[in-house]
């Protein structure tokens, strides 16, 4: 008869549910790793993505190990030659990130002047941003009940079409990214502030001054490549803030606007009586708020694109006393599912009964997405419309 031993099962157990836990906790990881080895769109992309997959399987021969009875050495010598061939190969993705900092004669820069820093060693700038976005089309299906994976395709292709132009830009390229700021956001609570993108062509006077306020997941770089082609055609500056993940409505999302407004309002670059508020996606509510709570921003113009427009504040009576000094416009698309038209329309009509000056423009085919899918013509609207409300250039 055989006895079978209790502390022989419970070791076999103990050894089992750490090979599956191991496991499971590295499998998201690497399949986001074996995206960027396959199919990569950058060289730091691939090098990271191959550093992440010897690195997890290099340590997934410890719990492998003690299955053995014989080579545990053999196993303990391979993983530590993956670990340190995977920490070389993230050295050199390292030494290949740009440092923030464009050339001086540039008309693009990334601008610090708080508690943000750039932050080089970060995984934001380790892998371009680009990957970044790429990579997050091919999970958000998964988390976002609003995505499906025919959107996520499309919204992949909209960023790449952008993402892959600005990468020709060497100047845009030495800036890096601040999406770092976002995800400290997200899983820290934190927000750092004092950072803008800055956007200014060569120009003998001053220029009008667009001041956009970025939506959720974080200011993104490819935001400032649209407005780039729009300020060079149109002549104008633009200047981004970034806040965190876009969560405009915290504390510190006012003021950090408030200190962009002043700063365009003494930079002697900018023509001060032409400052053009924009709020895209959640950015809407930074704009909402800046008109509401500020007494000193008034502006020749504001645009919400695919903007919350929040009737609370919106049907106030303060906010509609206020925007009677404005001019605004709506730009929004007609199949967009995260702020749907039925949510925005009414904000609209209550605007124009109450005799604010607002115009709008719907797109009949165009989701959330349409400042990547329609930027020209976007911009060739928001142009005409500027110039119609007086713009001397």
């Amino acid at each position: 008869m055989t006895h079978t031993n209790p502390k022989k099962i419970a070791i076999r157990l103990l050894k089992g549910l750490f090979l599956l836990f191991a496991t499971l906790f590295f499998l998201p990881i690497f399949y986001l790793a074996l995206l960027l080895l396959c199919f990569p769109e950058t060289l730091n992309g691939f090098l990271f993505g191959l550093a992440v997959i010897i690195e997890i399987i290099s340590f997934l021969f410890i719990p492998f190990s003690l299955y053995v009875k014989t080579k545990k050495k053999w196993f303990w010598t391979t993983a530590a030659s993956g670990v340190v061939s995977g920490l070389l190969i993230l050295l050199i993705c390292y030494l290949r990130t740009p440092d923030g900092h464009a050339a001086p004669t540039s008309n693009i820069h990334s601008v610090f002047s708080g508690s943000a820093e750039f932050q080089r060693t970060s995984i934001a700038n380790i892998v371009p941003e680009i990957e970044q976005l790429k990579l997050g089309t091919y999970v958000s299906s998964f988390f976002d009940p609003l995505i499906d994976s025919s959107n996520s395709s499309r919204i992949r292709k909209l960023f790449l079409n952008v993402y892959r132009e600005m990468r020709e830009s060497e100047d845009f390229n030495k800036m890096g990214s601040v999406l770092n700021l976002c995800y400290l956001d997200i899983f820290t609570g934190k927000r750092p502030t004092g950072h803008f993108y800055q956007y200014i062509p060569k120009s003998d006077s001053p220029l009008p001054v667009i001041l956009f306020i970025h939506g959720s997941l974080g200011n993104f770089k490819g935001y400032m490549w649209c407005w780039k082609k729009f300020a060079d055609v149109n002549k104008f500056a633009i200047i981004a803030p970034t806040f965190g993940a876009g969560n405009w409505d915290r504390k510190g999302g006012v003021e950090e606007i408030e200190k962009a407004v002043e700063y365009c309002r003494n930079n002697p670059k900018f023509d001060n009586t032409q400052i053009y508020l924009v709020g895209l996606s959640n950015g809407g509510k930074g704009v909402s708020r800046i008109i509401l709570n500020s007494p000193t921003s008034t502006f020749k113009g504001v645009i919400y694109i695919s903007a919350v427009m929040e009737n609370e504040i919106i049907a106030g009576d303060s906010f509609i006393a206020k925007c009677k000094k404005q001019n605004i416009l709506v730009v929004h698309g007609e199949k967009d599912r995260r702020i749907p038209l039925t949510y925005i329309r009414p904000q609209i009509i209550n605007m124009k009964m109450q005799g604010v000056n607002v115009e709008y423009e719907y797109y009949p085919d165009e989701d959330h997405f349409l400042m990547f899918s329609q930027w020209n013509h976007i911009s060739k609207r928001l142009n005409d419309w500027i110039n119609n409300i007086g713009v001397v250039h």
